[in-house]
């Protein structure tokens, strides 16, 4: 039967408290060779579990029973699989190992936060005489579903949230990635392991220098469930790392009070040691193949075009998500050993990608009536910052929505949807091959899914 062990009821408020989320592909402590979730990522993502059979037709799928199971260690916690926490400590006395190799639950500060662990397990047993006699658990209820919104920080010091930032881009990047996501509220419990289900990525400077802003919506399965021992971390701040802001070029930004210089007060940069990434860190270029962020970035300070600027720019990234129910519990290892049982809570055993897709708009402001799109399909880069750098080999446009103000100018917007490269295959940590539309190499991300 269903149990209720999450609440938010706490004597502190909520703006004191954090939002973590957790790699289930990374920071583990390895058991055997199979239950590490690398090796379960050749089985069941991109792997076999279809027919179970080595040289049969791939799929992405999980199992969130077994993939519960190696995440956490066979840690159990309220009869749910859990991952023990390992962070570095929340005042920072040991600051050096914030982002160090044992790390697995990452801070994110978000601006708004929701969850719902199953608002809807009960129904109304069906009876004859048409009236509510008694209620029953639904099983295919138990899902788990959260939505979050945050703005990617750019640091002078060290980026607190940075790993979540980069979890939340990898996430995305490659298809059907787990996660979890938890909280410092003692008494507030999540549950997974969960997916993106959908990501959008925008800014927006219509009126003013807008920020980045990133939504993203998560579903899952209920075989896990978050620690209760999440400290709250406030933003690391620290002078000696300090470093100097820059412009486009990578000149230093002078960042003396002269103000207080001036009455002879100490004039030291300002102690601004974080601001959100905003519209002046936005570029996009359809006009050529950009492979990496470094060429990107130097292109862009090379060519500029005075006919017009970027004023709005969109990434939406959607999985359409779907669940199969199965006695909960079983041989979870698949090694004839005693079946395990969880009740009826734990929700469902497989996870399958049904569809995927990626889409965006770019919004461009004129004087002159002039398209900077001009042909059907193109290659597209795209970055919010130095974390969310996006590069398309292959999109297709759609024609632009054109808005003419008689005391401005042109705006044009143009649609666009993705297709994946022409080397796009599943998982595979010793080659050359793409992970998904993005131009990302699985190698590149070895680092990440294996260990």
């Amino acid at each position: 039967m269903p149990n209720y062990v999450s609440n938010v009821i706490n004597n502190t408020p909520a703006a004191s408290h954090n939002i973590y989320l957790s790699d289930l592909l990374n920071k583990f402590d390895p058991l055997v060779n199979n239950v590490v979730p690398a090796f379960q990522m050749k089985l069941s993502y991109g792997g076999h579990r279809v027919n179970k059979a080595s040289n049969g037709s791939r799929a992405y799928i999980w199992d969130l029973y077994r993939l519960g199971y190696s995440a956490s260690n066979n840690n159990r916690e309220f009869g749910f699989f859990s991952r023990f926490p390992i962070i570095s400590d929340p005042m920072f006395s040991d600051p050096g190992n914030l982002l160090g190799a044992q790390t697995n639950y990452f801070p994110l500060y978000c601006s708004q936060y929701t969850d719902n662990a199953g608002s809807s397990i009960y129904a109304q047993l069906k009876n004859f005489t048409k009236l509510g006699i008694t209620n029953v658990p639904v099983f295919s209820n138990q899902k788990f579903t959260a939505n979050l919104s945050f703005s990617p920080l750019f640091s002078t010091s060290k980026n607190v949230q940075y790993p979540a930032e980069a979890l939340i881009y990898k996430a995305t990047v490659i298809p059907f990635y787990p996660i979890i996501c938890a909280s410092s509220i003692p008494t507030h419990r999540t549950f997974g392991p969960a997916f993106v289900s959908r990501f959008s990525i925008s800014v927006d400077g219509t009126d003013s220098l807008g920020d980045v802003q990133i939504q993203v919506s998560l579903v899952g399965g209920k075989s896990m469930i978050s620690p209760t021992n999440l400290p709250a971390y406030k933003p690391f701040q620290n002078p000696e790392l300090r470093t100097p802001m820059v412009d486009l070029y990578g000149n230093n930004l002078p960042e003396t009070n002269f103000v207080l210089q001036n009455i002879g007060l100490p004039s030291s940069p300002f102690s601004s040691y974080y601001r959100p990434t905003n519209l002046s860190d936005c570029f996009f270029d359809a006009s050529r193949f950009h492979s990496n962020y470094g060429s990107f970035v130097n292109f862009v300070r090379n060519n500029k075009n005075v006919n017009f600027r970027l004023i709005n720019m969109t990434l939406n990234v959607e999985q359409n998500i779907s669940f199969d129910y199965t006695m909960p519990g079983g041989d979870l290892l698949g090694t004839g050993s005693p079946p395990v049982y969880f009740g009826d809570v734990v929700g469902p055993r497989f996870a399958h990608l049904e569809s995927r897709e990626v889409t965006g708009s770019i919004k461009i402001f004129s004087y002159v009536n002039t398209s900077i799109i001009n042909k059907n399909t193109t290659s597209l880069a795209m970055a919010f910052g130095p974390v969310y750098f996006y590069t398309i080999k292959n999109v297709d446009w759609s024609n632009p929505e054109i808005s003419i103000n008689p005391s401005g100018g042109y705006t044009h917007e143009y649609n666009f949807i993705a297709r994946f490269g022409e080397f796009t295959t599943f998982y595979n940590s010793n080659n050359n091959r793409l992970v998904s539309e993005f131009w990302i190499q699985w190698k590149n991300l070895s680092i990440f899914i294996t260990q």
